[in-house]
């Protein structure tokens, strides 16, 4: 995350200031928050009159509220101009119709027709069928259908499906047929991936005489199938639009300023280039929100996700051994161990790279491998590593370690790239890339959420606020090299820039500084031991002392001897999803998030530092939970978060939570140690590890990368490390009062921080919630 206002900082600064310039703003931003919140509402009401079974007068009383705060919502937002909108959004009638024809189908594989069944089986093939819905197919069917749902089909399906196609051919028109003509439109979809194969089938359902509920799902499943090549459609113009907006950026950038009105030319078009591809960023954004609601009938079980997601470049899943590292001590003890050894390439990104004994002796590091000729990649973000991305505060590090030929080194969204364009969207002088990327050889990666400071190295019993975060351990060639290209996706974008060669700066001589923290670090790591030089010169004396001193202090730091990469990893089919920051196409990662929550049929477990919902992200949930499925989330109370802002819109948003999402129950830290892992788990099949916050920054606006592991042994352990934190945490509780509002029982009032008058202050301005 961005802010940390508990430390006075040009961040604290920007954010004050920023937050003044905006409050004229506020009214307009307030009202349309009224207006939005009407139409939620609105919604709501009318959806609760159709599955209550209100009279009719009443039911029409809120159906014309519904209308009317639709129609203003849509006025408000411009949506009715939008030809990519309209008659998009299904009606309630559709939604209550779709609903009642799914719950009416007992499914008879592993792949439920719809999430919105209450059923809770195991799913183990179509042994999952209930007594009921087998006793309701021919016995013939039943025997194709669970030759088709078996492993062995899936890997081949052809022969399942032609048996099952002869099986139909025989049938008069009536419901058995068109019910095993809907299990071949299920087949081709899911086990083929022909959704066009699947739509001739479902044409031949809903062109019947007959008007039951398979004819409603097949048409529905037709409007699915035309909203998924309108995702493809506008995936395809995001793509088109952003690289005509670098082409522009390309030709600006080689203009020279003597060329002054050619240069200015091509900088204005180069706006209206990045300005066209935000619009249809933001207007894919509103279609996914009707996408989601209408794929979500139609959602897989998570392991079938996880199957049918294909990364930017590897082929398929990657079986591979995976080590989970909860360890602060043992996360540092890994990376320095492979850095150490590096012999061909490094690739490293990270969001926070801090100025102390860790960060400089990781640079310290690099700059030793850079002297041995190993080819090294470097990148950090402006805004999390301000310390050394900013002229005459640090960048002489970074400087110094661009000179060597085989170095490259980046740092993302300067300030200064975002002077101009900041008018066009407030959200791209927040955006960052969050991604932490450790490649080492082309063989070894680490990808989870720690950064590069003491906060995430050290034991908490040497640092009682240490972090409590995760890292996933791999040796593979091809996750590697998915990494890389995630890696080189940020590096050639147009908002990363090499360093500033200062004039100034020059003048200053850090190498030795970079080799005094690396050899304090080397020594204390290897074996435990304090370094000491004979340099004369009295600032490295100095430095050795206090990084001597300091770690003199970590009595729960252990050393590398005897220690063991792998130990506890365990074989694991594994899948990298990421998405680029603000100024790219790709958001992969959101996309599967909503397919693993609408898919999930036992649990979800999430654990996020921040938690701001959106929109995409608090619909699945309250989908999630119309399904009864329990719903666990663990995060930050007002003590324990590094982030105030964040902090302060949860405050505003955690009683409505609860109160819409039932099966929810939140879990905080309560003391001083703070959460910053991010981690899912999903009907312990899935799980997924990395940089990923339940917030809009991470949704919209930054880089993001996550490791997605499909292992019952794997989900198990990091199920239950979660679980063991919530042991130690609060539980937020509310109820609900006679007029329907929520009240705290237990809540964030029970645990203030010092300063929590400013989380209540800022909770009255939801209208910054799109750049947090």
């Amino acid at each position: 995350m961005l802010i940390k206002i508990s430390n006075f900082s040009w961040k604290g600064l920007f954010w004050l200031i920023m937050t003044f310039a905006v409050l004229a703003g506020h009214c307009q931003a307030a009202n349309q928050q009224t207006i939005e919140s009407r139409y939620n509402a609105a919604y709501k009401a009318y959806q609760m009159a159709l599955k209550s079974g209100a009279p009719d007068a009443q039911t029409q009383a809120v159906l014309k509220e519904y209308l009317d705060a639709k129609k203003l919502y849509e006025q408000s937002t411009g949506l009715t101009d939008d030809p990519y909108q309209s008659n998009q959004s299904p009606s309630s009638s559709e939604i209550s119709q779709t609903a009642q024809a799914v719950q009416s189908i007992q499914c008879t594989d592993p792949i439920q027709s719809s999430g919105n069944s209450n059923q809770q089986s195991s799913y183990k093939g179509s042994s999952a069928t209930s007594k009921s819905s087998s006793e309701n197919i021919p016995p013939e069917l039943q025997a194709l259908l669970a030759d088709l749902w078996s492993q062995n089909s899936r890997k081949n399906p052809e022969p399942a499906l032609q048996k099952l196609e002869n099986y139909v051919s025989r049938q008069n028109i009536g419901p058995v047929k068109d019910q095993a003509i809907y299990e071949l439109v299920k087949a081709y979809e899911i086990l083929k991936n022909d959704k066009k194969k699947a739509a001739s089938w479902c044409n031949q359902i809903s062109s019947t005489p007959a008007n039951g509920k398979y004819q409603t799902l097949a048409n529905l499943r037709l409007k699915y199938y035309a909203a998924s090549e309108q995702c493809e459609q506008w995936k395809y113009t995001l793509n088109s639009r952003y690289l005509s907006m670098q082409a522009s950026f390309a030709d600006f950038s080689k203009t020279s300023w003597l060329l002054f009105p050619v240069k200015i030319t091509r900088y204005f078009s180069y706006l209206g280039k990045m300005k066209d591809f935000q619009n249809a960023k933001d207007d894919y954004e509103k279609y996914q929100i009707y996408y989601d609601e209408v794929a979500a009938y139609f959602s897989l079980p998570p392991a079938y996700v996880f199957d049918k997601f294909k990364p930017v470049t590897a082929d398929g899943e990657i079986g591979t051994n995976v080590r989970l590292i909860e360890s602060n001590v043992d996360a540092w003890l890994t990376r320095w161990k492979l850095l150490s050894e590096a012999k061909k390439s490094i690739t490293i990104q990270y969001f926070m790279v801090e100025k102390d004994i860790f960060g400089l002796s990781l640079t310290g590091l690099l700059q030793k491998k850079a002297r041995e000729g190993v080819k090294i990649k470097f990148m950090i973000d402006a805004r999390g590593s301000q310390n050394l991305a900013y002229p005459y505060f640090g960048q002489q590090f970074l400087q110094e370690l661009s000179k060597y030929p085989n170095v490259e080194v980046k740092i993302f969204n300067p300030i200064k790239s975002d002077v101009l364009t900041v008018f066009i969207d407030l959200k791209k002088i927040v955006a960052s890339n969050h991604d932490k990327i450790f490649v080492v050889d082309g063989e070894y990666v680490i990808n989870g959420g720690r950064n590069i400071s003491k906060d995430w190295y050290l034991d908490p019993l040497d640092l009682p606020t240490a972090y409590r975060d995760y890292d996933v351990l791999i040796k593979n060639t091809e996750i590697a090299e998915e990494l890389s290209n995630a890696f080189d996706d940020e590096f050639q974008e147009i908002k990363a820039e090499e360093p500033d060669n200062s004039f100034f700066e020059d003048w200053t001589e850090v190498s030795k500084e970079l080799d005094a923290a690396y050899n304090t670090m080397n020594s204390f790591v290897q074996t435990g031991s304090f370094f000491n030089s004979s340099d004369p010169d009295s600032n490295i004396a100095s430095l050795l002392k206090s990084y001597n001193a300091e770690l003199a202090g970590y009595k729960h730091f252990l050393n590398l001897q005897n220690y063991d990469l792998f130990c506890n990893s365990i074989p694991c089919k594994i899948k990298i999803i990421e998405k680029n920051s603000l100024s790219g196409p790709r958001n992969d990662i959101t996309d599967q998030l909503v397919n693993f929550i609408d898919g999930a049929r036992k649990e979800i477990i999430i654990q996020s530092p921040y938690v701001v919902l959106t929109q995409r992200a608090e619909n699945a949930l309250k989908r999630a939970a119309a399904r009864k499925i329990p719903i666990i989330l663990h995060t930050n109370s007002p003590i324990s978060s590094d982030e105030m802002l964040p902090q302060a819109m949860f405050y505003r948003d955690w009683k409505e939570i609860l109160k819409d999402i039932p099966t929810l129950r939140i879990f905080v830290f309560p003391g001083e140690r703070r959460l910053h892992g991010k981690a899912f788990v999903f009907d312990g099949t899935v799980g997924i590890v990395g940089t990923y916050n339940m917030d809009y920054l991470s949704e919209d606006v930054n880089a993001e990368i996550v490791s997605c592991i499909k292992s019952a042994d794997f989900t198990s352990k990091l199920r239950a490390d979660i679980i063991a934190d919530t042991s130690v945490s609060k539980e937020y509780s509310i109820k609900i009062a006679p007029d329907g509002t929520p009240q705290e029982v237990f809540g964030p009032d029970d645990l203030k921080s010092n300063n929590f008058w400013m989380i209540k202050l800022f909770s009255n301005m939801g209208w910054l919630k799109p750049i947090l």
